[in-house]
């Protein structure tokens, strides 16, 4: 049994987002963020960039027509429009709730996380990563597993 070459991409590409988005936002905010490895939300989206990675993979890999591919694409739209519309929802909410928090004086030192969800433009974002390191994947990989 051979290595899943598009799992091992799309959890490559997940890592690299992350990675990605704590080198950005440190730079960005001054001060190193280990903390967006394991962040949810920012630029980009690595969700759909794995489940870009993954779809991609499967499709060149294994065809259009193949069930995996057909699985991992219904999959990975889900996620993405939970990525912008249920998440997004969710950090709306957060940002509410914590403005509401801070009212109370014996709540006072109480944060609630608020970064939940994803733009659009991040997302996007994340969908172009994907499809690229598929590619990039499948390029250095032609044959798939030996």
């Amino acid at each position: 049994m051979g290595l899943s070459i598009p799992l091992i991409a799309a959890v490559a590409a997940q890592l690299a987002c992350q990675l990605f988005k704590v080198f950005f936002y440190s730079l960005r905010q001054g001060v190193f963020r280990p903390d967006y490895l394991v962040h949810a939300g920012g630029m980009p989206s690595a969700h759909s960039a794995m489940v870009s990675t993954l779809t991609t993979s499967l499709g060149l890999y294994e065809g259009l027509s193949s069930p995996g591919f057909t699985v991992a694409a219904v999959f990975s739209l889900i996620i993405i429009h939970d990525a912008v519309r249920l998440r997004g929802a969710v950090q709306l909410h957060a940002q509410v709730l914590d403005s509401l928090v801070r009212h109370f004086p014996r709540e006072a030192g109480t944060r609630i996380p608020t970064r939940a969800g994803h733009t659009l433009a991040e997302v996007l974002a994340g969908v172009a990563v994907g499809v690229c390191f598929a590619l990039l994947v499948y390029l250095l990989f032609p044959a798939g597993p030996a």
